[in-house]
């Protein structure tokens, strides 16, 4: 039973947001212990409450030292920080503060050539958009994502950035980008891919609606089967997408069962065998099969609309 006395003091500014909801129920008393009095219970219900764990997240980046520094996180707390200039990276931590890389700036030799390349260009341009370069700011990171994005996008070998002439190009754009080798590229592009790919199967796990697909299975010139697949569905809002989800090398023989297990581990990879509505294929007779066996595993889990009658759609322009 608690005083009335201990419940004031537990309602009392000095206790405050703990409040008397927080109240722990005092220990049982065995026989022959010493009962607890409401100083004691007080005291063991505050510090209980006050050793609990509490949940940390990102702070919003408001020093204007996060406009030349990349904050680097051990879980939602800032440790470091990565200059994007030199790319040094400094102690940002609570106890540290940001005194050491705002001495960093002052001093920094890449953020130094890099405005006075900025100011020069800014006074020798005739062209009046020339006062934007006041407020920009160069950095390594987003110049390579950049890079890394033109070279997929235009289907260049990864060798391009060794090669002089290329090298010679970028100097001439801007002297302080540092030119990565293929191997980095290569990482680049698998990190890349991992991002967007992440990015949208959140978008379709975001979508309400049913996903409907269509596939077809290509041959190369050396006669190696790939299975591709397209997802089309409804974003959140209410706008028509469609995407490549796999382009996958089908082993030998292409007959329904191989391209069924082939679609079927797309289909789990991208965690979309409760979202299927329907596919559509051309009139092959092993895609019959496929469909039939992909009719037959999803229907046995309840996990089709109608019993798989709206699965298989047959392309028109086979006809």
């Amino acid at each position: 039973m608690i005083s009335p006395l201990l419940k004031r003091r537990l309602l009392s500014p000095r206790v405050g947001h703990y409040g008397a909801k927080h109240l722990r129920s005092p220990p049982a008393i065995s026989e022959g212990s010493v009962p607890l009095n409401d100083a004691e219970i007080l005291t063991t219900s505050v510090l209980q409450k006050s050793d609990a764990p509490r949940s940390t997240r990102k702070r919003k980046l408001r020093s204007s030292v996060w406009k030349e520094f990349e904050p680097i996180y051990q879980g939602n707390l800032i440790v470091q920080a990565k200059c994007i200039h030199c790319l040094d990276i400094f102690a940002a931590n609570r106890e540290n503060g940001r005194s050491a890389c705002r001495r960093h700036l002052e001093v920094c030799k890449e953020r130094a050539k890099m405005n006075q390349m900025v100011e020069t260009l800014r006074i020798d341009s005739l062209c009046p958009d020339a006062r934007a370069l006041k407020n920009w700011k160069f950095d390594q990171q987003v110049s390579w994502e950049a890079m890394v994005n033109f070279i997929v996008l235009q289907e260049l070998p990864f060798s391009l950035v060794e090669h002089a002439p290329f090298q010679r190009f970028i100097a001439t754009l801007n002297p302080w980008f540092t030119i990565v080798s293929r191997t980095t590229v290569v990482e680049d592009v698998i990190k890349s891919y991992e991002n967007r790919r992440s990015a949208l199967r959140e978008t379709i796990r975001e979508s309400y609606s049913r996903v409907c697909f269509t596939a077809d299975l290509w041959t190369s010139k050396q006669n190696l089967g790939y299975l591709c697949v397209t997802c089309h569905f409804i974003n959140k809002d209410w706008k028509l997408q469609k995407r490549i989800i796999s382009f996958n090398l089908v082993a030998s023989p292409h007959d329904g069962f191989t391209m069924f297990t082939t679609l079927l581990k797309c289909l789990k990879d991208w965690r979309l065998e409760h979202k299927v509505f329907s596919i559509t294929l051309d009139n092959a007779k092993n895609n019959n099969k496929m469909v039939g066996y992909l009719r037959t595993n999803l229907s046995e889990r309840h996990l089709l609309l109608g019993n798989g009658g709206l699965l298989h759609m047959r392309c028109g322009a086979m006809f």
